[in-house]
């Protein structure tokens, strides 16, 4: 939605929000977002000792991976709907101990198909935190004029999850099985369910957005809306599937079970500051020719990881990061220029869907080319597919002209 920030509030209702409810609302939904991401992004630390442990092939490892994404994407817009039923701050926190239960789970694995279950349960939990928690966000700022740096700072804490959780994991690894740090992994979702339950002010946003007052809204046009979902599902798979086989890419290259838990932590680190410089350079550049610079980048990066040895590598890891992570955040702060206020949680829903689909889809076709071809076929097949995005770009441009700044 193009247009000034005052205008996003009922012309002729004042805003009643609590500053402190908001500042509740925000550390809740970072909070989610940090814990779902970190315990979503561990599992690419665990897959290479899952793939030693069970036999599996890189099909497998895939199957794995995209078991525990794709119902993440698949239960999205259902836990939209849920949502205007139970409540969003009900279903936030029943999902996040559901992560939390599924790591317990796994921890009890002794076959592929009881991870595989288990990777299932823990992807159902996972689908309730971006359509919900950044909505959360979005409604609690409403007519604060601070709703793109709400999310700018929902978004980072997203990837300190990442970064933190993973980087630990691979240390612990050294000293711990990974039957104990996967109940570790979930004692944390749990605790976390524990104090979302606390932090969160009680339907005060979801309640004010479902008011019947409305706005004339300025939107993007709807091949905008398509064009900027398929840009975050084929942006999302190419992320997905470069972080499933970084580990084999980097065992290839000598590295050890805590080098490959560093590499993703510097990775990660890189992403989070990636989120806040993409943020700067769209502000300037625009968000459409940001989203291409970064993409182009991305594509040229994931083609000199396959070339340099561990040492090198490692030292550009953050830029890595910042370049295959920077791209979402933009993508994302975009999506409320298509989306009228009365229907923001189910857009927000839909791009998600798009953009976690297209992350479970990535890894199994992947997995598949690596077997047949190897790995680093694979990661150039990724490379070349990420380029797919830059027609889309000017679509996405085209459905947002003559539309006012935000």
């Amino acid at each position: 939605m193009r247009q000034d920030i005052s205008l996003e509030k009922p012309l002729d209702e004042p805003d009643r929000s609590d500053p402190a409810d908001r500042r509740k609302a925000l550390a809740a939904g970072s909070l989610a977002h940090g814990v779902h991401d970190g315990l979503t992004d561990v599992i690419y630390v665990l897959l290479p000792i899952w793939q030693a442990a069970f036999g599996l092939s890189y099909a497998q490892v895939g199957l794995l991976r995209g078991a525990y994404a794709g119902m993440m994407a698949g239960f999205q817009l259902l836990a939209s709907r849920g949502a205007r039923k139970w409540g969003r701050e009900t279903l936030l926190v029943r999902g996040t101990a559901l992560a939390g239960f599924a790591y317990l789970l796994a921890a009890q694995a002794t076959d592929i198909n009881l991870l595989l279950l288990a990777l299932m349960i823990g992807g159902l939990g996972a689908s309730t935190q971006h359509p919900l928690a950044s909505a959360l966000v979005s409604d609690a700022y409403e007519g604060s004029g601070r709703v793109k740096q709400a999310l700018a700072q929902y978004n980072f804490a997203g990837d300190i999850g990442k970064a933190v959780i993973p980087g630990l994991t691979g240390v612990v690894l050294v000293y711990i099985s990974w039957q104990t740090n996967a109940t570790l992994l979930g004692m944390l979702g749990i605790a976390a369910a524990f104090a979302l339950w606390w932090l969160m002010p009680k339907s005060q946003a979801h309640e004010a957005a479902s008011k019947k007052t409305k706005v004339a809204d300025a939107t993007g046009t709807p091949a905008g809306l398509m064009a900027l979902i398929a840009t975050g599902s084929i942006d999302s798979g190419v992320r997905m599937g470069f972080l499933t086989f970084l580990p084999f890419l980097l065992q290839s290259k000598g590295a050890s079970t805590e080098h490959i838990g560093l590499a993703l932590a510097l990775l990660f680190i890189g992403g989070a500051f990636g989120k806040l410089f993409c943020g700067y350079l769209g502000a300037r550049l625009g968000p459409v020719r940001t989203v291409i610079c970064t993409e182009v980048l991305t594509a040229l990066l994931i083609l000199l990881a396959l070339v340099l040895p561990y040492g090198p590598l490692m030292l550009v890891m953050p830029l890595i990061g910042v370049a295959l992570n920077g791209t979402s955040s933009v993508l994302g702060g975009l999506v409320p220029d298509f989306a009228p206020r009365e229907r923001r949680d189910r857009v927000f829903a839909w791009f998600y869907t798009g953009t976690v689909g297209g992350g479970a889809l990535a890894p199994v076709l992947i997995g598949a080319i690596s077997d047949q071809a190897g790995v680093t076929e694979g990661l150039v097949v990724l490379a070349c597919v990420l380029l797919l995005t830059l027609p889309l770009c000017l679509v996405i441009y085209n459905g947002m002209k003559g539309l006012p700044r935000r």
